[in-house]
């Protein structure tokens, strides 16, 4: 059986979560020999394909926070470029991030190359002509929500539900005494985790706030045992972290690339989390958590006046089409708002919030039930072979 060429391209953390899980399905399914070339990180690294540059030169969210970074973008576009026509790979897979991974798609030579888009860009929420721009470029797309397909067949371009990556996750196991005792938090101790992102940015951005909230819950609360438990991907990350929340007379923690990470989010009582998957994970673990978001002011400002979002962020409401998580987003993300809202959920709040989660992750799941990273290296190789 001959050969075939894949070539990834992940821009974040989850993007390359997803794709090593992805070469552990087309390993597993192609019975002859596969050949990796990657934008990635740690996780497809672990998997034997190393990244052509360091992907946290692509990591940049907001149009403003890109614009000071163009050139060196447009660089790592003509890079990614001249790898990929070096290869001519089978298949080239955009994860994600489909600001860099489209600027790529345009310039390829598709005359021996397919193209896949792995996670469905939000169309619904703004810029639906975007599943048009799409068109012109991939041969098919591979959605995480279920309702997503329609909006890009409508216009003529295949694309697929292949479940969540978060319903691979084995919830049902974890250990959260192991987590605690490993760092020896007591078993009566409240634990809170605080997600301020896998980013530089969005740590500048969402740690101050964060750090001012915990300061005025922990005035205003009479639970003396608290833990305060901040993950993160790297060790600036984590002196970023510590660097501001020594200043508060909080105990705190801040696990980096933790290996047992179910265990850790199982062990938490609460959460506040900046706006992405973990929210979703958060809703996996049965933690009652609060959603908060801000960007740059003018980055907010064209999101609201130029694309006319209205819908929520949190995966859980978006398929609920209501708040059941709280998300606090902007000029809602302040520190009495956020220490408001963790008083409601312990109070009560939390435990309504994690039984109506509950009966929405479901919907997470094909109808199949293959796991989504098997579904979509079929529907990949099925590509290639046709």
């Amino acid at each position: 059986m001959r050969k075939i060429k894949i070539f990834l391209i992940a821009g974040e953390v989850s993007g390359d979560k997803l794709g090593a899980s992805l070469i552990k399905s087309l390993r597993a399914q192609f019975k002859g020999k596969i050949i990796f070339q990657a934008v990635g990180g740690d996780k497809m690294a672990g998997e034997g394909v190393n990244s052509i540059f360091p992907m946290n030169q692509i990591s940049l969210m907001g149009f403003v926070e890109v614009l000071s970074h163009v050139f060196r973008i447009l660089k790592l576009i003509k890079q990614t470029v001249k790898a990929i026509s070096n290869f001519k790979p089978d298949v080239v897979v955009t994860i994600d991030s489909p600001g860099f991974g489209t600027r790529v798609a345009k310039q390829i030579d598709r005359s021996h190359t397919k193209l896949v888009h792995y996670v469905a860009p939000s169309v619904w929420a703004y810029k639906p002509k975007r599943a048009a721009y799409l068109q012109k470029y991939y041969d098919l797309v591979l959605a995480l929500l279920p309702f997503e397909p329609p909006y890009f067949t409508s216009v003529g371009l295949a694309c697929e539900f292949v479940g969540h990556p978060s319903v691979e996750d084995d919830w049902m196991s974890s250990d959260s005494k192991m987590f605690r005792k490993k760092y020896n938090i007591p078993s009566n101790a409240l634990v809170f985790g605080v997600m301020c992102g896998s980013r530089a940015g969005e740590v500048s951005m969402m740690l101050p706030v964060f750090a001012q909230t915990i300061d005025l819950f922990n005035k205003q609360s009479q639970d003396k045992e608290v833990v305060w438990v901040f993950p993160t991907i790297s060790k600036e990350l984590a002196e970023q972290i510590k660097n501001t929340m020594s200043k508060f007379d909080i105990n705190f923690m801040v696990p980096i690339n933790e290996p047992e990470k179910i265990n850790m989010l199982k062990a938490m009582n609460f959460a506040i989390v900046k706006s992405g998957t973990i929210s979703l994970e958060m809703a996996f673990a049965n933690v009652p958590t609060i959603v908060a978001y801000k960007v740059n002011k003018l980055t907010a400002w064209i999101l609201r006046h130029v694309y006319k979002i209205n819908t929520y962020v949190s995966i859980v409401n978006i398929l609920a089409k209501k708040e059941i998580i709280p998300e606090f987003l902007q000029e809602d993300c302040t520190a009495e708002k956020l220490s408001a809202a963790l008083v409601k959920l312990i109070k009560g709040d939390g435990k309504k919030q994690v039984m109506e989660s509950k009966k929405i992750l479901s919907q997470l799941m094909p109808k199949d039930k293959i796991k989504p990273s098997d579904k979509a290296a079929k529907l990949i190789l099925k590509l290639i072979q046709h």
